[in-house]
Protein backbone atom coordinates (compact mmCIF):
# COMPACT_ATOMS: atom_id res chain seq x y z
CA UNK A 1 0.00 0.00 0.00
CA UNK A 2 2.87 2.38 0.67
CA UNK A 3 4.62 2.08 -2.78
CA UNK A 4 0.71 2.45 -4.33
CA UNK A 5 0.33 5.91 -2.40
CA UNK A 6 3.38 7.05 -2.82
CA UNK A 7 3.99 6.26 -6.68
CA UNK A 8 0.29 7.69 -7.07
CA UNK A 9 1.17 10.82 -5.15
CA UNK A 10 4.51 11.32 -7.42
CA UNK A 11 2.15 11.15 -10.46
CA UNK A 12 -0.36 13.72 -9.84
CA UNK A 13 2.53 16.15 -7.95
CA UNK A 14 3.96 16.08 -11.59
CA UNK A 15 0.53 15.91 -13.60
CA UNK A 16 -0.05 19.26 -11.35
CA UNK A 17 3.63 20.43 -12.62
CA UNK A 18 2.80 19.77 -16.06
CA UNK A 19 -0.38 21.72 -16.34
CA UNK A 20 0.80 24.91 -14.55
CA UNK A 21 4.18 24.72 -17.11
CA UNK A 22 2.40 24.02 -20.08
CA UNK A 23 2.78 21.20 -22.73
CA UNK A 24 5.38 23.01 -24.56
CA UNK A 25 7.64 23.19 -21.79
CA UNK A 26 7.21 19.81 -20.46
CA UNK A 27 7.94 18.61 -24.28
CA UNK A 28 11.48 21.02 -24.39
CA UNK A 29 12.61 19.21 -20.92
CA UNK A 30 11.89 15.39 -22.76
CA UNK A 31 13.83 16.53 -25.58
CA UNK A 32 17.01 18.10 -23.91
CA UNK A 33 16.81 14.79 -21.60
CA UNK A 34 17.04 13.14 -24.95
CA UNK A 35 19.77 15.04 -26.07
CA UNK A 36 21.68 15.32 -23.21
CA UNK A 37 21.88 11.46 -22.56
CA UNK A 38 22.82 11.36 -26.67
CA UNK A 39 25.92 14.33 -25.79
CA UNK A 40 26.96 13.87 -22.38
CA UNK A 41 29.74 11.13 -23.61
CA UNK A 42 31.39 13.05 -26.33
CA UNK A 43 31.44 16.20 -24.17
CA UNK A 44 32.58 14.66 -20.98
CA UNK A 45 36.07 15.50 -21.81
CA UNK A 46 34.80 19.45 -20.77
CA UNK A 47 33.93 18.59 -17.17
CA UNK A 48 36.55 15.66 -16.36
CA UNK A 49 39.10 18.38 -15.31
CA UNK A 50 36.64 19.95 -12.96
CA UNK A 51 36.08 16.33 -11.77
CA UNK A 52 39.94 15.77 -11.36
CA UNK A 53 40.28 19.53 -9.49
CA UNK A 54 37.18 18.68 -7.13
CA UNK A 55 38.67 14.87 -6.20
CA UNK A 56 34.75 14.23 -5.30
CA UNK A 57 35.57 10.90 -5.92
CA UNK A 58 38.31 8.23 -6.65
CA UNK A 59 40.27 7.94 -8.73
CA UNK A 60 38.43 5.33 -11.28
CA UNK A 61 34.65 7.03 -11.07
CA UNK A 62 36.04 9.92 -12.64
CA UNK A 63 34.96 9.50 -15.99
CA UNK A 64 31.34 8.47 -15.29
CA UNK A 65 31.37 11.51 -13.15
CA UNK A 66 32.19 13.76 -15.24
CA UNK A 67 29.96 11.89 -17.77
CA UNK A 68 27.06 12.43 -15.17
CA UNK A 69 28.40 15.96 -14.85
CA UNK A 70 28.20 16.35 -18.42
CA UNK A 71 25.03 15.49 -18.94
CA UNK A 72 23.63 17.55 -15.91
CA UNK A 73 24.52 21.25 -17.34
CA UNK A 74 23.79 19.85 -21.14
CA UNK A 75 20.36 19.36 -19.68
CA UNK A 76 19.86 22.33 -18.19
CA UNK A 77 21.60 24.07 -21.57
CA UNK A 78 19.53 22.80 -23.77
CA UNK A 79 16.16 23.46 -21.46
CA UNK A 80 17.18 26.80 -21.50
CA UNK A 81 17.62 27.12 -25.32
CA UNK A 82 14.34 25.41 -26.01
CA UNK A 83 12.23 27.20 -23.86
CA UNK A 84 13.54 30.49 -24.92
CA UNK A 85 10.93 30.95 -27.85
CA UNK A 86 8.24 29.26 -25.70
CA UNK A 87 8.55 32.11 -23.32
CA UNK A 88 8.62 34.39 -26.42
CA UNK A 89 5.51 33.14 -27.61
CA UNK A 90 4.09 33.49 -23.94
CA UNK A 91 5.30 37.14 -23.42
CA UNK A 92 3.38 37.76 -26.92
CA UNK A 93 0.09 36.23 -25.91
CA UNK A 94 0.06 37.83 -22.86
CA UNK A 95 0.93 41.18 -24.27
CA UNK A 96 -2.03 40.62 -27.03
CA UNK A 97 -4.92 39.88 -23.77
CA UNK A 98 -4.74 36.26 -24.88
CA UNK A 99 -4.01 33.86 -22.01
CA UNK A 100 -0.30 32.73 -21.40
CA UNK A 101 -1.38 29.29 -22.33
CA UNK A 102 -4.40 27.43 -24.29
CA UNK A 103 -6.14 24.45 -23.33
CA UNK A 104 -4.78 22.23 -25.13
CA UNK A 105 -1.35 23.11 -23.88
CA UNK A 106 -2.80 22.72 -20.04
CA UNK A 107 -4.62 19.78 -20.37
CA UNK A 108 -1.17 18.12 -22.59
CA UNK A 109 1.24 18.93 -19.93
CA UNK A 110 -0.94 17.63 -16.91
CA UNK A 111 -0.79 14.26 -19.86
CA UNK A 112 2.57 14.30 -20.34
CA UNK A 113 3.39 15.39 -16.43
CA UNK A 114 1.78 12.39 -15.37
CA UNK A 115 3.86 10.39 -17.83
CA UNK A 116 6.94 12.03 -16.83
CA UNK A 117 5.63 10.64 -13.17
CA UNK A 118 5.03 7.34 -14.15
CA UNK A 119 8.27 6.80 -15.52
CA UNK A 120 9.56 8.08 -12.96
CA UNK A 121 7.96 5.91 -10.57
CA UNK A 122 8.76 2.66 -12.88
CA UNK A 123 12.26 3.48 -12.92
CA UNK A 124 12.57 3.56 -9.05
CA UNK A 125 10.54 0.10 -9.11
CA UNK A 126 12.12 -1.75 -11.38
CA UNK A 127 15.72 -0.23 -9.44
CA UNK A 128 14.37 -1.89 -6.28
CA UNK A 129 13.29 -5.48 -7.86
CA UNK A 130 16.70 -5.19 -9.73
CA UNK A 131 18.84 -4.74 -6.57
CA UNK A 132 16.72 -7.52 -4.82
CA UNK A 133 16.70 -10.16 -7.19
CA UNK A 134 20.51 -9.97 -7.32
CA UNK A 135 20.92 -10.18 -4.01
CA UNK A 136 18.55 -12.79 -3.18
CA UNK A 137 20.11 -15.00 -6.02
CA UNK A 138 23.61 -14.09 -4.32
CA UNK A 139 22.04 -14.97 -0.65
CA UNK A 140 20.19 -18.48 -2.30
CA UNK A 141 23.76 -18.74 -3.83
CA UNK A 142 25.35 -19.25 -0.68
CA UNK A 143 23.23 -21.64 0.88
CA UNK A 144 23.82 -23.78 -2.07
CA UNK A 145 27.55 -23.32 -2.20
CA UNK A 146 27.96 -25.60 1.36
CA UNK A 147 26.73 -28.47 -0.65
CA UNK A 148 29.76 -28.14 -2.80
CA UNK A 149 32.67 -30.69 -1.65
CA UNK A 150 36.06 -29.36 -1.57
CA UNK A 151 37.41 -31.60 -4.70
CA UNK A 152 35.35 -29.36 -6.78
CA UNK A 153 33.13 -32.05 -8.09
CA UNK A 154 29.81 -30.04 -7.20
CA UNK A 155 28.55 -33.59 -5.49
CA UNK A 156 26.04 -32.98 -2.79
CA UNK A 157 26.63 -34.26 0.64
CA UNK A 158 25.06 -33.72 3.70
CA UNK A 159 25.69 -30.91 6.53
CA UNK A 160 27.37 -32.89 8.62
CA UNK A 161 29.99 -34.72 6.30
CA UNK A 162 30.40 -30.73 5.11
CA UNK A 163 31.54 -30.54 8.70
CA UNK A 164 33.27 -33.71 8.67
CA UNK A 165 35.72 -33.14 5.63
CA UNK A 166 36.04 -29.43 6.12
CA UNK A 167 34.88 -28.15 3.05
CA UNK A 168 32.99 -24.45 2.37
CA UNK A 169 31.46 -23.35 5.48
CA UNK A 170 27.79 -22.31 4.73
CA UNK A 171 27.98 -17.91 5.21
CA UNK A 172 25.10 -16.94 6.96
CA UNK A 173 21.98 -15.88 4.83
CA UNK A 174 21.68 -11.76 5.30
CA UNK A 175 18.29 -10.79 3.87
CA UNK A 176 19.27 -7.20 2.31
CA UNK A 177 17.31 -4.00 3.25
CA UNK A 178 16.06 -4.34 -0.77
CA UNK A 179 14.26 -7.83 -0.57
CA UNK A 180 11.95 -6.46 2.04
CA UNK A 181 11.33 -3.39 -0.04
CA UNK A 182 10.66 -6.07 -2.80
CA UNK A 183 8.09 -8.17 -0.91
CA UNK A 184 5.95 -4.57 -0.73
CA UNK A 185 6.60 -3.79 -4.07
CA UNK A 186 4.92 -6.96 -5.26
CA UNK A 187 1.65 -6.25 -3.36
CA UNK A 188 1.56 -2.89 -4.67
CA UNK A 189 0.20 -1.09 -8.46
CA UNK A 190 3.60 -0.86 -9.72
CA UNK A 191 4.91 -4.72 -8.55
CA UNK A 192 4.34 -6.58 -11.96
CA UNK A 193 5.20 -4.03 -14.10
CA UNK A 194 8.32 -3.68 -12.05
CA UNK A 195 9.31 -7.71 -12.84
CA UNK A 196 8.83 -7.13 -16.18
CA UNK A 197 10.83 -4.08 -16.73
CA UNK A 198 13.73 -5.97 -14.62
CA UNK A 199 16.33 -5.86 -17.13
CA UNK A 200 18.20 -8.68 -15.42
CA UNK A 201 17.15 -12.05 -16.93
CA UNK A 202 17.63 -15.42 -15.91
CA UNK A 203 20.47 -15.97 -17.92
CA UNK A 204 22.57 -12.93 -15.91
CA UNK A 205 20.90 -14.36 -12.48
CA UNK A 206 22.43 -18.04 -13.33
CA UNK A 207 25.52 -16.44 -14.24
CA UNK A 208 25.29 -14.76 -10.89
CA UNK A 209 24.82 -17.59 -9.15
CA UNK A 210 27.54 -19.90 -10.27
CA UNK A 211 30.09 -16.96 -9.59
CA UNK A 212 29.22 -17.18 -5.83
CA UNK A 213 29.33 -20.84 -5.53
CA UNK A 214 32.63 -20.58 -7.47
CA UNK A 215 34.05 -18.23 -5.44
CA UNK A 216 32.96 -19.25 -1.96
CA UNK A 217 34.69 -22.38 -2.67
CA UNK A 218 38.65 -22.49 -2.73
CA UNK A 219 38.59 -25.53 -5.42
CA UNK A 220 36.32 -24.54 -7.50
CA UNK A 221 38.06 -21.13 -7.77
CA UNK A 222 41.29 -22.78 -8.55
CA UNK A 223 39.29 -24.11 -11.46
CA UNK A 224 38.33 -21.05 -12.29
CA UNK A 225 41.59 -19.48 -12.41
CA UNK A 226 43.03 -22.51 -14.55
CA UNK A 227 40.38 -22.47 -17.60
CA UNK A 228 42.40 -21.76 -20.37
CA UNK A 229 40.04 -18.96 -21.41
CA UNK A 230 41.32 -17.14 -17.96
CA UNK A 231 44.70 -17.48 -18.20
CA UNK A 232 44.99 -16.18 -21.62
CA UNK A 233 43.61 -13.45 -20.02
CA UNK A 234 45.66 -12.96 -16.77
CA UNK A 235 48.65 -13.41 -19.06
CA UNK A 236 48.09 -10.15 -20.41
CA UNK A 237 51.66 -8.22 -19.50
CA UNK A 238 50.19 -5.77 -17.82
CA UNK A 239 47.82 -7.87 -15.73
CA UNK A 240 50.82 -9.81 -14.28
CA UNK A 241 52.60 -6.34 -13.37
CA UNK A 242 49.49 -5.31 -11.64
CA UNK A 243 48.91 -7.99 -9.86
CA UNK A 244 52.82 -8.22 -8.83
CA UNK A 245 52.45 -4.43 -7.53
CA UNK A 246 53.42 -4.21 -3.99
CA UNK A 247 51.19 -1.13 -3.37
CA UNK A 248 48.64 -2.89 -4.87
CA UNK A 249 48.83 -6.10 -3.18
CA UNK A 250 48.92 -4.08 0.47
CA UNK A 251 46.07 -2.69 -0.24
CA UNK A 252 44.92 -5.67 -0.99
CA UNK A 253 45.37 -7.17 2.11
CA UNK A 254 44.32 -4.32 4.22
CA UNK A 255 41.07 -4.39 2.68
CA UNK A 256 41.90 -0.40 1.84
CA UNK A 257 39.69 -0.42 -1.63
CA UNK A 258 39.52 2.99 -1.45
CA UNK A 259 43.26 3.01 -2.76
CA UNK A 260 42.39 0.50 -5.28
CA UNK A 261 39.73 2.88 -6.60
CA UNK A 262 42.15 5.67 -6.53
CA UNK A 263 45.19 4.16 -7.72
CA UNK A 264 46.40 5.41 -11.73
CA UNK A 265 47.41 2.02 -13.22
CA UNK A 266 44.11 0.72 -12.25
CA UNK A 267 42.25 3.49 -13.58
CA UNK A 268 44.40 3.49 -16.98
CA UNK A 269 43.86 -0.55 -17.20
CA UNK A 270 39.96 -0.01 -17.16
CA UNK A 271 39.86 3.18 -19.80
CA UNK A 272 41.78 0.67 -21.99
CA UNK A 273 39.38 -0.53 -24.33
CA UNK A 274 41.20 -2.64 -26.00
CA UNK A 275 41.69 -4.86 -22.98
CA UNK A 276 38.08 -3.59 -22.05
CA UNK A 277 36.90 -5.48 -25.28
CA UNK A 278 38.95 -8.97 -24.24
CA UNK A 279 37.44 -8.88 -21.02
CA UNK A 280 33.77 -8.55 -22.65
CA UNK A 281 34.79 -11.64 -25.12
CA UNK A 282 35.17 -13.80 -22.17
CA UNK A 283 32.24 -16.39 -22.51
CA UNK A 284 31.65 -16.55 -18.74
CA UNK A 285 28.77 -18.89 -18.66
CA UNK A 286 30.25 -21.17 -20.26
CA UNK A 287 33.37 -21.28 -18.25
CA UNK A 288 31.44 -21.34 -15.08
CA UNK A 289 29.79 -24.34 -16.45
CA UNK A 290 33.09 -26.12 -17.19
CA UNK A 291 34.14 -24.77 -13.27
CA UNK A 292 31.56 -26.29 -11.64
CA UNK A 293 30.69 -29.69 -13.93
CA UNK A 294 31.08 -32.76 -11.90
CA UNK A 295 33.91 -33.92 -14.54
CA UNK A 296 37.68 -33.00 -12.90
Amino acid sequence: MAFTFIGICVILILAIVGYLRGALRILAAFLALFLAGLLAKPFSFLTLWLVKVAKLVPLVLQQPLAMVTAGLLLFVLITLVLEHPIKKREEKRKAGGLPVRTRWELTGGAALGALWGTCLVLLVATGIELVATVDQTVQDARKLAVAKTSDGKGITITTEQVQEKGVVREQPAVVGPFVPLKEELHRSLFGSAAERLNPVDKKALDVLSKLTIVTGDPALTRRLQNHPAVVRLTSEPRLQALARDPEIQQAIQAQQFELLLNNPKIAELLNDKELMRKFRGLDIEAILREATSKSP
